[in-house]
């Protein structure tokens, strides 16, 4: 990080001090690295990765989305102190997987 600190995203602290959910923290600071560029599209089991959801936890993708995905989003959007909002999409693989674009 220190020889390449274009490669990270700056953390506002007053922005993440007012997120309650650890996963709205964890998507916050997701984003802040894809600032100014798309988030690639992700599956669900390397999204439930990257904002720390066990695979035990919300088996289910419906109580993924509602308690996780749609809260997190929801707190990030509705917050004062964050200069974008965030959005996503849900993509179908042929196999009836779905994929993630944050």
């Amino acid at each position: 990080m220190i020889l390449n600190p274009k490669m990270f995203g700056k953390i506002n602290l007053v922005a993440i001090k007012g997120l309650r959910s650890r996963y709205a923290i964890a998507l916050y600071e997701l984003a802040e690295d894809y600032i100014n560029a798309q988030i690639p599209k992700v599956s669900i089991d390397n999204f439930r990765e990257f904002i720390g959801v066990e695979q035990n936890q919300y088996p289910k993708f419906s109580m993924l989305k509602k308690h996780v995905i749609d809260v997190a989003l929801k707190e990030i959007n509705d917050s004062e102190n964050i200069s974008f909002t965030l959005s996503y999409e849900l993509t179908k693989k042929a196999n009836n997987c779905y994929n993630k674009s944050i």
